[in-house]
């Protein structure tokens, strides 16, 4: 059971991202490659373990991804919610960083189809004064549709700029 110090040390932090999404995927039976921009939004908490170890969690949103304009009538990623298991070394004022865990989106392209699946992603964080903090992340998406038929086998890599508060 952890003491009333320890649950001081947990912090908990939430802030904006900006990010470049790039994919392929097979659509049926048709190849498409996408690409877009989006912003989002995240939270989570980081428990500080010795030597500058850190574990935690942290969920994520991301609105809308533009699928390529000949995806039928200009589809859309939408939706996007990651929920990961982070762990990172901290180096100074900055902190590098790992994730593994699950994500749920809809394809949105004139019907509706849910997709899910996994997602990794490694980033770096820099402190800011007090309690702001700057940074980016590269996260690797693997998403099917729950049928396996209609969206199979898809990876969206998106690279952001994060810029968040820590509590």
């Amino acid at each position: 059971m952890g003491t009333e110090a320890d649950a001081q040390d947990m912090e908990f932090y939430g802030g904006l991202s900006y990010g470049f999404h790039s994919s392929d995927t097979v659509f049926g039976i048709e190849e498409y490659s996408f690409e877009g921009s989006s912003v989002g939004i995240f939270g989570g908490v980081n428990v500080p373990l010795a030597n500058g170890w850190v574990v935690g969690g942290e969920l994520s949103y991301t609105g809308e991804i533009a699928f390529a304009e000949d995806f039928y009538s200009e589809g859309n990623l939408t939706d996007v919610i990651d929920l990961k298991a982070r762990a990172g070394k901290t180096f100074g004022n900055g902190l590098a960083f790992g994730s593994v865990g699950f994500t749920r989106a809809s394809v949105d392209w004139g019907g509706g189809l849910d997709v899910e699946g996994k997602n990794a992603s490694i980033g770096y964080e820099h402190t800011i004064g007090d309690s702001y903090f700057v940074g980016g992340e590269y996260t690797r998406r693997w998403l099917d549709d729950e049928t396996g038929f209609y969206l199979d086998n898809t990876a969206v890599s998106t690279a952001s700029i994060r810029f968040g508060m820590r509590f």
